[in-house]
């Protein structure tokens, strides 16, 4: 027979198990909240590290091409990329107008000689290269085997572009921060054809848009 007398049972929380409850959520939205601003913080210095890289690498080719103007700066039919040679690409797909990715071993890939994955030969400047090594994406990396601009996570890597006969060129690379991709739309105000990469150069239309 069902009794009344085990009411105890059936009661609810009492004022102090909700307090403990409510400490607990707020620590574990505390919780959330650092980490989320922890990983925009590291963002923001990756993005802040690629608009230096890449300006530097803009400098040091107008320079060059200043010193030398009949030089070659590069293959028109290939896109350079940062991503190593151990990731080959030759079997990837490429936008029209290039023929071939052009790549360098992991070991070369910061050469200024030349042989890196910017093939010009910085060090041939009178006095001193403008840059000391070329710079690598700070994450340089491919979610899948190729290239792929639905990636998730994005794909990260710098890529490279000349017009040899008219001596124009480009760099570009995505970005990751709230701060810089989304709020200040950096990727999307820099003159380029691509609105999700940001691009510096001569010529902001020489990488191709669906990439």
């Amino acid at each position: 027979m069902f009794s009344f007398n085990n009411q105890n049972q059936y009661k609810g929380f009492t004022l102090l198990e909700l307090l403990i409850v409510i400490a607990i959520i707020a620590i574990l939205a505390t919780m959330v909240f650092v980490l989320f601003n922890t990983g925009q913080a590291l963002k923001k210095t990756r993005d802040a590290q690629r608009f230096s890289e890449l300006r530097a690498l803009h400098t040091a080719l107008a320079f060059y091409n200043v010193t030398y103007p009949g030089r070659s700066l590069c293959d028109p039919s290939l896109m350079y990329v940062s991503i190593p040679s151990e990731t080959d690409l030759s079997g990837c797909p490429l936008a029209a107008g290039f023929t071939g990715w052009g790549q360098v071993a992991n070991s070369s890939l910061k050469n200024i000689y030349g042989t890196g994955w910017v093939p010009v030969n910085f060090d041939e400047i009178p006095g001193k290269s403008p840059i000391g090594a070329l710079p690598v994406e700070p994450q340089n990396k491919l979610t899948g085997s190729c290239p792929d601009p639905a990636a998730s996570p994005p794909d990260v890597y710098y890529r490279f572009a000349c017009n040899d006969t008219e001596k124009t060129w480009e760099f570009d690379s995505r970005l990751e921060s709230i701060k810089y991709k989304d709020n200040e739309d950096r990727d999307g105000v820099d003159g380029g054809n691509h609105p999700d990469r940001y691009e510096v150069g001569r010529d902001k239309k020489l990488l191709p848009a669906d990439e």
